[in-house]
């Protein structure tokens, strides 16, 4: 399963190739605004899981989660 991860209003983008990296990615990315988080299917669907990461996700002011 592969990951999207969008930060800086859409502008950039880093791809994860299993929920192992997208962890690590919400790390080194604690200090960007991540505006979406998408799983890709391999037939190149693609599902919002944003609100599974929320967690992980360190809002402004706060401490990274996990």
């Amino acid at each position: 399963m592969e990951y999207r991860i969008e930060y800086a209003g859409g502008r950039c983008r880093n791809f994860a190739h299993n929920r192992k990296d997208l962890l690590e990615w919400l790390k080194v990315l604690k200090n960007e605004e991540i505006s979406d988080i998408r799983k890709i299917h391999k037939n190149g669907f693609t599902e919002t899981v944003m609100e599974k990461y929320e967690k992980y996700i360190a809002k402004k002011g706060s401490p990274v989660a996990g």
